[in-house]
């Protein structure tokens, strides 16, 4: 199910007064709390966001809403992130992935980066380096305290 939110009645809408940014951006994570707040936050910047919470649910968003970019946790119980950064890939080829996990470490990132992420981020990240790293910057958000300093929090703090 995914975990995309807007006006009761409408699970998948854009952000603030209907203002769509280019692109609808796939938010993986099984961290529920996490996953929702990440793509509330990217809605608040305009994006459309769609949530998956495992691999298998990620790849039919990815191809029922041709995402063109995507976060991915790096750790679910029913997957690893790595192989769906090769998955999104086949599925979708122009697709921008950010790898976001709060286990860090060398060998995992120059890993993903071969496995074709476009960049690699641990938690917590704050909204705007997470787009800065898929390569798209900010969004208008709704209003600049809105949105100052709003990270992601890390698994322990969701």
């Amino acid at each position: 199910m995914s975990t995309t939110s807007g006006p009761p009645g409408d699970e998948r809408v854009g952000g603030p007064h209907g203002a769509l940014a280019t692109g609808t951006i796939l938010v993986v994570d099984d961290d529920t709390p996490l996953c929702r707040t990440l793509a509330a936050a990217l809605r608040r910047r305009g994006w459309t966001a769609v949530g998956a919470h495992q691999p298998r649910e990620a790849a039919r968003e990815a191809v029922a809403w041709a995402v063109t970019h995507a976060i991915v946790d790096m750790r679910m119980p029913e997957g690893n992130g790595l192989d769906l950064v090769s998955r999104l890939l086949q599925l979708r080829p122009e697709i921008a992935i950010v790898v976001l996990t709060g286990y860090g470490s060398i060998a995992s990132a120059v890993e993903a980066v071969k496995r074709g992420a476009t960049h690699y981020l641990t938690k917590p990240a704050t909204v705007e380096e997470i787009l800065t790293a898929l390569g798209v910057g900010s969004r208008a958000p709704a209003s600049r305290e809105e949105v100052a300093g709003e990270q992601v929090p890390s698994l322990a703090e969701a």
